[in-house]
């Protein structure tokens, strides 16, 4: 089951987005989705054209998000 088909490339992806994809990739651990999209953040870095402040936001942000989803998902299972 690869996502990679219907998945958007990291080059189109906007700051956002980018950044949320960042923490998905980071909080599950997924690397089909962290490694194209470390490297887009990585290049935008680079030319200065993404805030590395509110990506650092949404990246913790989101992966609070998860973080919760998976507690209450336990929970439901107990």
């Amino acid at each position: 089951f690869i996502l990679t088909a219907c998945s958007t490339p990291a080059t189109s992806l906007s700051n956002e987005d980018l950044c949320a994809k960042l923490a998905e990739g980071e909080y599950f651990k997924n690397n089909w989705i962290w490694d194209p999209t470390y490297k887009e953040y990585q290049q935008r870095k680079d030319k200065g054209t993404i805030s590395v402040d509110q990506c650092d936001t949404i990246r913790a942000k989101n992966i609070a998000i998860f973080t919760q989803k998976d507690a209450e998902a336990e929970v439901e299972s107990d």
